[in-house]
């Protein structure tokens, strides 16, 4: 999927919708159907704190309202032909466009599109394929998306491997994969950025709970305040046929803030 930003007219502002996700099977129909439409599926996820609520438009059609930070839509379908994705303040189609971004995407595929901060500051939106694999027998999947590029590297450790981290080095805008890791409290730390490296620790952004059968995307996002680590909205994805996760869940994603600096336990 390729992401083209034509205009990117205010700093920081960006979207992400309140749209509560389907059912699995509602997921695995809506797959299969969009592909025969010669559709996509598309979802959006908001990482930008200081933006206001955003209304989404593909193409002519409004496909989100009022979609605040910290949260992911449910997947809509989209033409697999290139369109336009617009973001505007919600509220008013009159509003200005904060944002917007020629897309062309594969049918019946699933993209996560982020809403983030560019490295100076403006906002831009990046894409992610969303594969949906199917979890190893007890255990769960879990995915990194680093969109703080004020911070250092993010890496996860699982309850089994407190030292070794099962997710590593995840930087500002890299690729993002799935890694397979064991259930429990995973905890996430981010190395320190430029100087500071030499003399501190990793500090502990996070603990979440990652269930056995399920997978997840964990969003790492700048803070809402001033002086504050960043933080982390964890969201739960559609798995392979046979598992539950994700959409089945129903659940709106969680925003964790960060506990601050600390040497990791």
């Amino acid at each position: 999927m390729k992401i083209h930003p034509i205009l990117v007219a205010v700093a920081g502002a960006a979207l992400a919708a309140c749209a509560r996700p389907g059912t699995q099977t509602t997921e695995d129909t809506a797959a299969r159907t969009a592909e025969a439409h010669d559709q996509a599926l598309v979802r959006i996820v908001h990482a930008i704190p200081e933006a206001p609520p955003a209304d989404v438009f593909t193409g002519e059609q409004k496909a989100f309202s009022n979609v605040p930070f910290g949260q992911a839509t449910a997947y809509k379908s989209v033409p697999d032909e290139p369109f336009k994705l617009t973001l505007k303040a919600a509220g008013s189609e009159a509003a200005p466009v904060i944002v917007a971004a020629q897309e062309d995407v594969k049918a019946g595929e699933r993209y996560t599109i982020l809403a983030m901060p560019d490295r100076d500051g403006a906002a831009k939106l990046d894409a992610f394929s969303d594969e949906r694999a199917e979890p190893p027998a007890g255990q769960a999947l879990v995915r990194v998306i680093h969109a703080a590029p004020e911070v250092g590297t993010a890496n996860v450790y699982s309850a089994a491997r407190v030292e070794d981290p099962e997710v590593e080095d995840v930087g500002y805008g890299a690729p993002a994969r799935y890694e397979e890791m064991a259930p429990g409290e995973a905890t996430v730390s981010i190395e320190p950025l430029g100087q500071s490296a030499r003399t501190k620790a990793a500090a502990v952004l996070s603990r979440v709970n990652v269930e056995p059968g399920k997978a997840y995307t964990l969003v790492v996002a700048p803070p809402d305040t001033p002086g504050k680590p960043a933080q982390l909205i964890q969201i739960e994805d559609p798995v392979a046929p046979g598992h539950t996760g994700g959409a089945a869940t129903g659940k709106q994603p969680a925003i964790v803030r960060g506990e601050g600096e600390g040497k990791l336990e």
